[in-house]
């Protein structure tokens, strides 16, 4: 995803109309997503909360493709090293040799690491949900508040079906 077209993507998710709470929520939800240590399955998971809990999709998505191709292995080894810390950070882990790797040599020599990884993406995907929402809530209102959003067609109709206050009483 390049850098034009996260711009957008965001700016379509500000002037969205809706609460808030509801967008970043489904923000929140969708970084945490990210940071899951469920490789590959991101995607299922995404259209899962969207259907499950009635979120908003473009903001669940936006939020679960912060893990892509391109930022993959930074995502997983700052994950992986905050797993490490906190689970044994004076342990003396076996380095990876990728010469000759096949399937059942790489988990063989990523055995070690599995506690240390879901340690590290469990934290991270808790930590970054709650930064998305917070930070997505605080750009919604700080973008809307300089840029006020047209009412969602739902509001007009709903102002519509309001009816008029009567007058004082005495008065046609």
């Amino acid at each position: 995803m390049s850098l034009a077209t996260l711009r957008e993507r965001l700016r379509a998710l500000l002037t969205q109309g809706g609460d808030p709470h509801h967008m970043a929520l489904a923000f929140g939800v969708g970084v945490a997503i990210a940071f899951s240590p469920f490789i590959g399955v991101h995607t299922l998971m995404a259209v899962l909360a969207v259907w499950i809990f009635r979120l908003n999709p473009m903001a669940v998505f936006v939020g679960a493709f912060i893990n892509n191709p391109w930022t993959m292995v930074p995502l997983y080894a700052g994950c992986l090293w905050v797993g490490v810390i906190l689970w044994s950070p004076e342990a003396d882990l076996p380095p990876l040799s990728f010469s000759g790797l096949s399937m059942g040599d790489f988990l063989s020599q990523f055995q070690p690491y599995l506690i240390p990884f879901v340690i590290g993406t469990s934290v991270l995907a808790l930590a970054g949900g709650v930064a998305g929402y917070y930070g997505l809530r605080a750009l919604i209102l700080s973008y809307r508040a300089r840029r006020p959003v047209a009412p969602t067609v739902g509001q007009r109709q709903r102002a519509a079906d309001i009816p008029e206050p009567p007058g004082p009483p005495g008065t046609s």
